[in-house]
């Protein structure tokens, strides 16, 4: 699974550092944060059981009104395949999609997009999580063998984005 950050060092987690696409960085380290990670833990959160206008419903009065969508992810290849960006200690806060690699899974089940901001995987908020703990949430929540899906809250990026909405306190809300 590869998703976002260039100042990890290797540890125990399997968390490892790598290039963005294209293999060029745009800046310093402090500018981009790029991680591949592979995890043994697996959370227990499955996707939810609620129908998607409820989920919109219960996700407007959350992050206010901001185009919203769900994408489910099904595990049809042995790899997520997806790579982000930000969190909530970056100068991007909301976790920003960069890239989705064909071959993998995300890719096979179309919907997740290149500018997607991730605002929950199978319910569970990844707004104002550092980093590596958005990371962490995607790829438990993709290796967790009870569901074939995972279930993803997003939004798509525009510059007006963090006008419209802020990060408090681990939420986002409404100015």
């Amino acid at each position: 699974i590869t998703i976002s950050n260039q100042r990890t060092d290797p540890d125990a987690s399997g968390l490892r550092e790598v290039s963005p696409p294209g293999g060029r960085s745009s800046g310093t380290n402090q500018d981009r944060n790029v991680t591949s990670i592979s995890v043994g833990h697996v959370s227990s959160r499955g996707p939810s059981d609620q129908s998607i206008e409820e989920i919109k419903r219960q996700a407007t009065e959350k992050y206010g009104d901001i185009p919203l969508d769900i994408v489910y992810i099904y595990r049809s290849k042995p790899t997520l395949g997806v790579a982000i960006e930000g969190g909530a200690n970056t100068r991007q806060p909301l976790p920003k999609v960069i890239s989705v690699q064909p071959g993998g899974s995300a890719f096979e089940s179309g919907g997740l997009k290149v500018g997607h901001v991730i605002l929950e995987v199978n319910g569970q908020p990844v707004v104002g999580l550092p980093h590596m703990d958005a990371a962490r949430l995607i790829a438990e929540a993709f290796k967790n063998r009870t569901y074939n899906r995972m279930e993803l809250l997003v939004t798509p990026w525009s510059d007006s984005l963090l006008d419209a909405i802020k990060v408090d306190v681990g939420l986002l809300k409404s100015r």
